[in-house]
């Protein structure tokens, strides 16, 4: 917590560690090659940002809000109907980050294709 103390900018902080961590790496690369093939989204948002800007995007992730210890980004792939959020908070009273997923999904997926492939929503 004193790490992130001494920065500006801790949120930033945050960001860079999630989306720059080994575990994102595989995400990164077949984002990046998707939308090298697709076009997604802006080819200047494949590089992790220094900060991360309201409304700026960040591979299929546009940052929605932001707090000094929190981040929520979200995204939609409009192909596929399918949006969501990711959340990335630390809480210095415990000294613990967090990490989150959600995304918005037809209640008719619910009960079926999804359950077929293991895939268990609450």
């Amino acid at each position: 917590s004193q790490y992130l103390a001494q920065h500006p900018s801790p949120t930033d902080v945050l960001g860079r560690a999630f989306f720059g961590s080994r575990s994102f790496v595989g995400e990164k690369l077949v984002l990046s090659s998707l939308n090298a093939l697709l076009s997604l989204y802006p080819e200047h948002a494949t590089s992790l940002p220094k900060h991360f800007k309201l409304n700026e995007q960040y591979l299929q992730w546009k940052v929605t809000m932001k707090a000094p210890l929190e981040l929520i980004c979200s995204y939609q792939i409009g192909g596929l109907n399918l949006k969501g959020c990711t959340m990335i908070a630390f809480d210095p009273s415990v000294r613990k980050a967090f990490h989150g997923n959600c995304f918005d999904v037809a209640e008719g997926k619910i009960r079926g294709f999804l359950p077929e492939k293991g895939i268990q929503m609450h």
